[in-house]
């Protein structure tokens, strides 16, 4: 045993290479868009039930943000942001084409295209939402891997107590896992 292992102060040893982080893009742009769809559909449904004539201005705004919100996630590869992203177009070419085949007028679009409006609503904001708080933290891989590192140095800490002799229960805590059982 050398002096250095005779340190209790000492930092664990660990004989894992550091991992190397992945490259991902910036989520804040994609986070942005993400709430300004999230605020269109919101808005857009509101005024839908009030004047069904405002579903035009909403359709222009929420088109164009929709396919940046599907481009940006295409980019981060989140599958769940490009299905969100291009519901919005989706749903707003779909009340076009059924108020024009129909050849609904203002009065004749008003209930059925508000009510088209809120189970849209009702499916689609939970995702954007979802997905909304997984890019908060500008990395959707921050968490596994912070839980990795931790793990590593939870290891590290029963591998060093191991070396001290001491017991290793006493120094390693393992999350869910009731530490009186273990003892």
């Amino acid at each position: 045993m050398t002096a250095s292992d005779d340190n209790p102060f000492r930092a664990p040893q660990s004989s894992f290479e550091p991992v190397e982080a992945e490259v991902t893009t910036n989520l804040r742009p994609l986070r942005i868009c993400l709430g300004l769809q999230c605020t269109t559909i919101v808005l857009g449904v509101a005024a839908a039930f009030y004047n069904i004539e405002s579903i035009v201005a909403t359709g222009i705004v929420l088109s164009p943000i929709g396919m940046l919100v599907a481009f940006l996630s295409k980019r981060g590869k989140l599958t769940r942001g490009i299905a969100f992203g291009l519901s919005g177009p989706a749903i707003s070419s779909f009340c076009l084409i059924l108020i024009t085949v129909l050849h609904w007028g203002p009065t004749d679009a008003q209930q059925p295209i508000s009510l088209i409006a809120a189970a849209y609503t009702t499916f689609a904001l939970p995702l954007g939402l979802y997905m909304w708080t997984r890019t908060g933290s500008d990395s959707i891989h921050a968490e596994p891997e912070n839980r990795f590192d931790n793990a590593l140095i939870s290891d590290a800490v029963q591998h060093g107590s191991k070396n001290t002799g001491e017991s290793p229960s006493a120094s390693a805590y393992v999350p869910g896992i009731d530490q009186a059982t273990i003892q």
